[in-house]
């Protein structure tokens, strides 16, 4: 498997978990927290409910924070989102 399709079916949903909770616990709507991360309001409420995705360990939650901090800037995050995937998929790797 190539490193970004393990990041596309892994990593990327896992990030998208914790942007999505992380937005919501600042009072952030589905709908706002939708358009923040370009993706469907059903999208955001699975992420939010459970239904989709798993939770990131904690010891990146500091970088999501930062993350969110930038998008609610109106930033683009694309840089960061990869340096935290790549994170993400050597620690992966290791414990594999």
């Amino acid at each position: 498997m190539f490193k970004c399709e393990f990041s596309v079916r892994f990593v990327l949903p896992r990030i998208r978990v914790a942007l999505a909770r992380e937005l919501h616990s600042r009072g952030y709507s589905v709908s706002q927290i939708a358009r923040m991360l370009d993706m469907t309001p059903a999208a955001v409420s699975q992420y939010l409910s459970g239904k989709r995705g798993k939770s990131i360990p904690s010891e990146y939650l500091p970088d999501i924070h930062r993350l969110a901090d930038r998008l609610v800037a109106g930033e683009d995050i694309s840089d960061g989102i990869c340096e935290l995937c790549g994170k993400i998929r050597e620690r992966e790797r290791v414990s594999a």
